[in-house]
């Protein structure tokens, strides 16, 4: 669903997944933190400032909580 939210890339996933976000609180458990990560790495080659800045506004914009944010954000190579 984070995954659907931040690429934007399926029609009818992406607008449901911001829906559910938008509208319910959502807790990201650091290791789904982790996977969504390396997923935008590996597989979507989206630069780790990029990531970084993004999953902090997920957090900044209390669409999702997340209690070791600076922990995965640290472990990527973010700032």
């Amino acid at each position: 669903m984070v995954l659907r939210y931040l690429l934007e890339d399926h029609a009818e996933l992406s607008p449901r997944a911001a829906e559910i976000l938008e509208q319910q609180q959502v807790t990201l458990p650091i290791e789904v933190a982790c996977e969504v990560v390396y997923v935008l790495q590996k597989v979507y080659s989206v630069e780790r400032d990029t990531i970084s800045q993004r999953l902090t506004e997920l957090v900044s914009e209390g669409l999702v909580r997340m209690d070791k944010l600076a922990k995965v954000i640290k472990a990527q190579g973010g700032t």
